[in-house]
């Protein structure tokens, strides 16, 4: 195993739905709870950009894009 990559033979599917939910679920729960850690009444746009921010850290910890692969995290 190197860099979280783990090598498997045979065929193997991902439920690409089912994380794709679970990630961005996630994400907007995280972000949502980042929303209020600075006040108690957060306006519209520290909502949208903590939960954006939160759900796209979470798609990114899940997937690979290819025009980001070069790139190291």
């Amino acid at each position: 195993m190197q860099d979280g990559k783990v090598e498997i033979e045979g065929s193997i599917k991902v439920r690409t739905y089912a994380l794709l939910s679970r990630a961005i679920e996630e994400g907007v729960e995280y972000g949502l709870r980042r929303a209020y850690k600075h006040t108690d009444k957060p306006d519209h746009e520290t909502f949208l950009k903590e939960i954006m921010n939160a759900v796209m850290l979470n798609i990114d910890e899940v997937f690979v894009f290819p025009e980001m692969e070069d790139h190291d995290r």
